[in-house]
């Protein structure tokens, strides 16, 4: 602090699941600051009561004895209690923190955004599902969201605050210099609200090189600045997280799928947090951390007793429309995303394209950036011998049909070189290749680019491109017409 203070704020840790001997408090963050010559410590700063930001808490309040400990108010006192007797222990006072309170200290001014009393959040234990009994976890919108500034210079300290807090700050004159990103980079922060009200220089996150949870993500860096986004590789989705992230959200959508069960399908988004149930392609309704949206136009309602009967007309209606026999093929609903209506035929049995395909294992959503640019498709697959095989999928007439699946195969080749695809749980028990993939460019045969052949001539010799043509009938089942 200006006038000498020193305030540490968080302490690391390892996760639950690291079985680790390490005291991060004890092995790392304390020798690091006796490094600096630093021996006492006036103040420590608890934002969050998870094992990565409070691990090495307790061995920093025995080593540097601080006079004060910030807590974020509501926190379960169970989830610290080893902490608070250490404080006890050293005569730590204790002071409890909420949005509104603000504070001068060692020559700065804090005010605290959060937590908000009057914002209820689920904790990380109830999200799940699981009901124990005790007292839940704390939640990561519970965390302690500080500004500190220092004339005309602040810094926005967002622990691992989430989308529902980050809308409350966002409102609460947060502009900052500096911003600490919340949650490591993880998607479910740094939303484009919260970044148009504080307006940062500059950005710091907090992560581990190579972690297991892919922090930070794609889309936040290019939140923070696009020009960053182009220099990380791609990242790949594991697959237990998809799975992980389905069974939270399967029992409270079973209903709903019931309406149409070989019609609507679920596509989790493990960046999002969010499952989207499309029918027959359609996006009509997600699973948001425990509640359901439904509508097929951006403004969408939420799902309650009250609502059960729109979203029983809205899949009657698809029933009607949607349908490979529909008679009004110009409705709306029957010709919007006609790549998404291809992309479930495929789906539902890949060896239609290709009979060397093998129908157990079609991916989507692989990499944590995958977005569908220009409307074109990417699944990943593999031939029953054990070579990788990419489909790119376009119902229409599109340029960047080539150009796509070029770079989709150089992602899927690091990946297969590095052996990270069975790593991450994709392709259980075959064996795959070390062959680079066979790529599919599968379209309605009339409906490929003119470019397209000159394209190809420009592709690396080692990109095999096979292009399938089907007939313009492919919503009453994919027919394969022309192969070259």
């Amino acid at each position: 602090m200006p006038e000498g203070r020193k305030v540490l704020v968080d302490a690391g840790g390892l996760p639950f699941w690291a079985h680790s001997q390490l005291d991060i408090g004890e092995d790392v963050v304390s020798p690091y600051l006796w490094a600096r010559g630093i021996s006492r410590i006036d103040a420590v700063a608890l934002k969050h009561a998870h094992a990565d930001h409070m691990g090495g808490m307790a061995a920093v309040i025995g080593n540097f004895r601080p006079r004060e400990l910030w807590l974020p108010e509501g926190i379960p006192d169970k989830e610290i209690e080893p902490l608070l007797t250490e404080a006890k222990e050293f005569g730590v006072a204790v002071s409890y923190c909420k949005a509104g309170d603000r504070f001068d200290y060692g020559g700065t001014s804090i005010r605290v955004l959060a937590p908000n009393p009057n914002l209820a959040v689920q904790s990380s234990r109830s999200r799940r599902g699981i009901q124990t009994g005790a007292k839940p976890l704390h939640a990561n919108d519970e965390s302690l969201v500080l500004k500190v500034t220092y004339g005309t210079t602040s810094a926005l300290l967002e622990a691992d605050a989430e989308k529902r807090t980050e809308r409350v700050v966002s409102t609460e004159d947060p502009a900052a210099d500096v911003l600490k990103v919340a949650h490591h980079g993880s998607a479910s922060s740094t939303n484009v609200d919260l970044l148009a009200a504080v307006r940062p220089r500059f950005a710091v996150i907090s992560v581990g090189t190579r972690n297991v949870y892919h922090h930070p993500r794609r889309e936040v860096l290019e939140r923070l600045d696009p020009r960053a986004a182009g220099n990380i590789d791609s990242w790949l989705v594991p697959h237990r997280e998809t799975q992980s992230l389905l069974d939270r959200a399967r029992a409270a959508l079973e209903s709903i799928i019931a309406l149409a069960p070989r019609a609507i399908s679920l596509h989790p988004s493990v960046a999002s947090g969010e499952v989207w149930l499309r029918f027959r392609g359609l996006a009509f309704a997600h699973w948001d951390d425990g509640r359901i949206f439904f509508g097929t136009s951006e403004r969408r309602q939420e799902l309650s007793a009250a609502s059960w009967p729109a979203l029983k007309k809205l899949t009657n209606d698809l029933e009607l429309y949607r349908h490979p026999l529909a008679t009004d093929t110009r409705h709306a609903l029957h010709r919007a995303q006609p790549e998404r209506w291809l992309e479930a035929i495929v789906r539902e049995d890949v060896t239609r394209i290709d009979a060397q395909l093998d129908a157990r294992f079609v991916y989507t959503q692989v990499f944590a950036n995958a977005g569908g640019e220009h409307g074109i498709l990417d699944l990943l697959g593999v031939t029953r011998s054990g070579r990788l095989a990419i489909i790119e999928l376009k119902a229409t007439e599109h340029i960047h049909l080539v150009l796509q699946a070029a770079g989709y195969w150089r992602h899927v080749q690091h990946h297969l070189q590095r052996e990270d695809l069975s790593r991450y749980g994709y392709f259980p028990g075959a064996q795959l290749q070390a062959a680079p993939p066979l790529v599919y460019l599968v379209a309605p045969a009339l409906r490929f680019h003119p470019a397209t052949d000159e394209l190809l001539r420009y592709l690396a010799p080692e990109i095999e491109v096979v292009r399938v043509g089907i007939a313009e009938s492919w919503r009453r089942g994919v027919r394969v017409v022309m192969r070259q």
